[in-house]
């Protein structure tokens, strides 16, 4: 009865049970539990629709029946969306998503995708919008609860989770989430970094030290927020573009989009400190990181030796938008912090070249 046994006592696990629990229930023997997790012995026909309703499942789940062509079909589900996503299509990856969560409405996968799908879509737009909210917390949940701390999405389920109650600002619940999480130091990244050997290893302790570069610079570009004077904050930032320097070297280029953020907030501290002449620099500073983000292959290796054998894919990385970086400069010098620039020979030639390339 294909897969019968096994998933009898997966399900019984899942759900706390010993095998004497799980006769009681059905009204049998410890041991015939034993014969049909064995495969040795199988339920008369009659009781397989009883089983399958006591753990909310249907017969065709209980016997393994498709269950890899369902799973087969979910991941193509998720690769599709992954590709809406590299291109920051949130929009479409929202709609789709929404068809296919009716079909697979048990899939933690999809369930946790459409969440980060309109998480990103929020991020994108700088909106926060209560009820979307509410709809990301409310599929984060079902995630986590059929994922039962299986796979990646229990954690970045409570990652996210985190992220969305302090946007509602109900930071109690996003501490009590924050302060269970694992230290970094008993990250996946560490501890691959340890268990592989080779290759394998080298590109582990890569991706590990690109991933905590970023993971600074991030840190550093809100530190600078927190500062009490414009110099401290362009101090920090700069410290952040000397830390991806060294570490990315000269050709950064997905993380050119970091240095990219970076100058811009410089640009607009130094408006705030009335020098034009600094301000402009940092946004033609600003813009030669969006090219290089913007102009980067497909698919491309990084030039620093010690990332040699670590690769840039384009197609692996999301975003929240679909606007370049480009349109994304020229909207943000719209904006009034950096009225200060408006008649300055130099800013006006800087804005004529920057709409010459979108």
């Amino acid at each position: 009865m294909l897969k019968l046994g096994e998933n009898l006592k997966r399900l019984r696990i899942e759900n706390g049970l010993t095998q004497e629990q799980l006769a009681e229930v059905f009204g049998i023997s410890p041991q015939a539990v034993s014969r049909w997790e064995n495969n040795s012995a199988y339920p008369d026909i009659s009781l397989l629709p009883v089983i399958a309703n006591y753990f909310d499942i249907t017969t065709d789940e209980l016997l393994g029946v498709d269950i890899e062509r369902k799973q087969q079909e979910i991941n193509k589900i998720i690769e599709h969306n992954a590709s809406l996503r590299s291109k920051g299509k949130s929009k479409e990856s929202i709609s789709f998503l929404r068809e296919k969560i009716i079909l697979y409405p048990k899939s933690a996968d999809i369930s946790y995708q459409l969440a980060v799908s309109l998480y990103s879509d929020l991020c994108g737009r700088w909106e926060k919008t209560e009820e979307t909210l509410k709809e990301i917390i409310t599929l984060v949940n079902k995630a986590t609860q059929l994922d039962k701390g299986k796979s990646y999405i229990t954690f970045a389920g409570k990652q996210l989770l985190c992220m969305v109650y302090e946007m509602q600002e109900r930071r109690d619940e996003a501490y009590k989430i924050a302060v269970d999480m694992p230290s970094v130091w008993v990250s996946r990244e560490v501890l691959l970094s340890h268990a592989l050997q080779g290759d394998k290893e080298l590109n582990q302790r890569q991706h590990n030290l690109l991933t905590f570069m970023d993971l600074s610079i991030n840190n550093l570009h809100h530190l600078s927020r927190k500062m009490d004077s414009p110099e401290k904050s362009i101090e920090l930032l700069k410290k952040a573009v000397q830390l991806a320097e060294i570490l990315a070297g000269d050709d950064m280029k997905f993380y050119s989009e970091r240095v990219f953020k970076c100058y811009m907030k410089i640009a607009e501290n130094n408006c705030t400190l009335e020098k034009a002449d600094e301000a402009v620099e940092s946004l033609e500073l600003a813009l030669k990181y969006a090219e290089m983000f913007e102009n980067r292959p497909e698919k491309s290796e990084y030039t620093a030796f010690w990332l040699k054998g670590y690769f840039d894919d384009r197609t692996k990385a999301t975003t929240n938008t679909e606007i370049t970086l480009y349109s994304y400069l020229l909207q943000k010098i719209s904006e009034e912090q950096f009225s200060f620039l408006r008649d300055k020979k130099e800013y006006i030639e800087f804005v004529e070249k920057l709409k010459d390339m979108i």
